[in-house]
């Protein structure tokens, strides 16, 4: 089975609530530090992924609301890392301080299925955390 990242996740949650969602991330393949190996075929690594303005890997909005959202997707382990990126971009200070336009910190973490008896199951979902990111955060 392959391994769904946690931006493709973002993606069809954020589509499943109504969104048009557009990808801003992508791969340049000239970037990269040569010296770098892979560790299971041993070939140079190439290739660095880029952000949206530093931090943005999706951009997203609905009709029926106002707000166009940055999203920034991770994993449950590297949320306060990517919230304090943000948090340091200059560019993403002066995008929450413009009206209709909001940021979202969206991480993933594997949980148990709750069983009607209350008991946890095996059985593990993923669920996302969505973090609001406010122009009052950057006062901090």
């Amino acid at each position: 089975m392959a391994k769904v990242s946690p931006s493709a996740r973002t993606k069809q949650l954020l589509e499943s609530q109504g969104y048009i969602v557009a990808k801003t991330e992508y791969t340049n393949p000239f970037a990269g530090p040569p010296h770098l190996k892979c560790e299971a075929c041993g070939k140079n690594k190439v290739g660095m992924k880029k952000d949206l303005y530093g931090f943005a890997d999706h951009i997203a909005f609905r009709e029926d609301e106002k707000f166009v959202v940055l999203v920034q997707s991770t994993s449950e382990k590297n949320h306060a890392k990517r919230r304090t990126k943000i948090l340091d971009n200059g560019v993403a200070r002066a995008w929450v301080q413009q009206e209709n336009r909001m940021i979202m910190v969206v991480s993933w973490r594997k949980r148990a299925q709750i069983k009607k008896d209350g008991k946890k199951s095996k059985v593990k979902e993923w669920q996302p955390w969505l973090e609001v990111i406010t122009p009052e955060m950057f006062e901090q």
